[in-house]
């Protein structure tokens, strides 16, 4: 017992000294940005028991009284940076540094279906899989895509290196148990549209025939397994789906309470459209004013409040602080946004500012020469379909525009008060839907109709569609599924 005593006691003076000196080395090189402090082992289980944390006000109350570089450690410290000079000092100035990322550490709390997102989802997703795999499955198979990549995205265990990600070992154990069924059924959905493809003999018209006709010349010069191509597959469509479709729905939100915009876009529209009045990919050109919507879009609503975070591998500083190997380090993607040394009136919708002479003419978004915006991130990192996306946005927004109306209901006005879908910051929605939506802009008789929808907050249910809304969504959804063709 004495023996027993005596090793404990001495493994624990041995830890402390070790932790100190580790501390006393780190402070003289440099200090981790401030924050708030937090009590050892209780602060963390004071935190995990708190289910009402609100995250987003809370870090930016941290920013208001530490500034907009500083750390948060409730669980472990993570570095938070809301500051665009500090952003492009870390993300293109030492890119290198700020390359890695963290490790995933916790699943992703999910969301409610919305009315309005659920067709623009579906047709960003059926974009998507054109892409992917040359040609759009059956329908049956498309839903089942659907819901599989759904009930992925919430449980899956990407990381967010969020202060609210957090689970108890018993969620986390039913989490990974999802997560290996949904991997089975991933597989069952996607080999057999690979396997066709290989037999087709992927002639590189699509994403599947790149990944099948790739080598690795590391490793032997080996192709790419069928399992490696389903993640890949999964990656490309998780990223381009509720990203997009969220920042869409954004986007017609503004334009419903603005309807002085709206009437200026499809007069634009109007313009440059050809003789038949169908906008294709090639009209898109000749539309400043519809660049300049998707652009504030973008700047005002980003899809996320945070880009995926970083880490370094070796440990640096950020503007005179300590950034220790493997921190995660979330760069505030809405607060770069709304900086008001970069932008008048940052949080006004106003997409003149992206013409010519305004603020944000000629903005680069991807950071290299500067950051006044990083909706797809910035520097290494940067999102590598940003292009794709912002040619999606252009399309879309143009022929809803086009073929509908969208105004608001009496007693059913459009809430642009911002909604998140999860507590991992993954989307942020607003919290009434623009949901009204009409015949085509030629037609005299438009249609008004509330949407119904459920808030993933309280879960409080909505009055019941009426058959005119049932009518309106039905033709919207339609349009939707329809709308992809005329892409490449």
């Amino acid at each position: 017992m004495e023996d027993w005593l005596f090793y404990s006691l001495t493994s624990l003076l041995c830890l402390a000294c070790s932790l100190l000196l580790r501390a006393r080395a780190s402070a003289a090189a440099a200090p981790l940005p401030p924050g708030p402090r937090t009590v050892p082992v209780l602060g963390p289980l004071l935190f995990l028991a708190r289910r009402d944390i609100d995250v987003e006000p809370t870090l930016r109350r941290i920013a208001a009284e530490h500034g907009p570089v500083f750390t948060f450690a409730p669980l472990g410290p993570t570095i938070f940076v809301a500051a665009l000079g500090a952003a492009y000092r870390a993300l293109v100035q030492r890119g290198a540094a700020f390359a890695s990322r963290p490790r995933a550490v916790s699943p992703a709390s999910g969301g409610a279906p919305v009315t309005v997102m659920e067709p623009f989802r579906y047709a960003m997703l059926c974009l998507l899989l054109h892409m992917c795999f040359g040609d759009r499955p059956g329908d049956a198979r498309v839903r089942a895509i659907e819901a599989m990549q759904r009930d992925l995205s919430q449980t899956s265990p990407a990381s967010r290196s969020s202060p609210s990600s957090r689970r108890s070992p018993s969620s986390c154990s039913e989490a990974v148990n999802k997560m290996v069924s949904l991997r089975r059924r991933q597989e069952e959905l996607f080999v057999p549209l690979i396997r066709a493809r290989r037999e087709a003999g992927a002639g590189g018209d699509c994403y599947v025939d790149s990944l099948v006709n790739l080598t690795i010349p590391e490793d032997g010069g080996r192709g790419l397994t069928d399992g490696e191509i389903v993640s890949l597959c999964s990656e490309f469509m998780s990223a381009g789906t509720d990203t997009t479709a969220t920042a869409l729905q954004w986007i017609l939100a503004n334009l419903v309470k603005n309807p002085a915009m709206q009437d200026r876009l499809r007069e634009e529209i109007a313009a440059a459209v050809a003789g038949d009045g169908e906008v294709r990919e090639e009209d898109l050109q000749a539309m400043p004013y519809l660049k300049a919507v998707v652009l504030e879009g973008l700047r005002r609503h980003s899809p996320g409040l945070y880009a995926l975070p970083r880490a370094v591998e070796d440990e640096t500083t950020l503007d005179g602080y300590r950034v220790p190997a493997n921190t995660p380090v979330n760069f505030a993607v809405r607060e770069i946004g709304l900086d008001s040394e970069v932008w008048t009136s940052p949080e006004v919708f106003r997409p003149e500012r992206f013409l010519a002479g305004g603020e944000g003419e000629d903005v680069d978004l991807t950071g290299s020469k500067e950051i006044k915006m990083m909706p797809f991130g910035a520097g290494r990192r940067v999102c590598p379909g940003m292009a794709l996306a912002l040619l999606h946005l252009e399309y879309f927004v143009a022929n809803l525009v086009w073929e509908f109306d969208w105004r608001e209901v009496a007693g059913d006005e459009v809430d642009l008060t911002e909604k998140m879908l999860d507590a991992s910051d993954t989307v942020r929605l607003p919290r009434n839907r623009p949901g009204t939506a009409a015949q085509t802009a030629s037609a005299s008789d438009r249609i008004e109709a509330p949407c119904s929808q459920q808030s993933s907050q309280n879960n409080t249910e909505f009055p019941s569609p009426t058959e005119q809304t049932k009518e309106s969504e039905t033709r919207l959804r339609s349009f939707c599924e329809t709308a992809v063709s005329p892409l490449p």
